[in-house]
């Protein structure tokens, strides 16, 4: 039962459909501002990826959460396990 749950949620189509890509695209104008999945689309023509630039965009737009995770990793993890437990 649970699985036939789960494949007929994901069969369900997003009723934002895409506006991740669409509402950047005619907001901003400029490319400094545009989102991540706007700037990766830049990199994907009709029938090729520059599959090393994708990739280094989407490492370099991990940097800052991965830094962020470095920093406050301990303050993460401390109050996970003090939530988790009775007493």
């Amino acid at each position: 039962m649970k699985q036939e749950v789960s494949r007929a949620a994901v069969g369900i189509p997003s009723p934002r459909g895409g506006e991740e890509v669409k509402l950047p695209l005619v907001v901003f104008n400029d490319p400094g501002w545009w989102t991540i999945p706007l700037g990766v689309q830049q990199f994907q023509g009709q029938y090729a990826a520059d599959w090393a630039r994708i990739l280094a965009y989407v490492v370099l737009a991990m940097v800052p959460a991965l830094g962020f995770y470095a920093v406050a990793e301990r303050r993460l993890v401390g109050g996970l396990t003090a939530g988790a437990t009775k007493g």
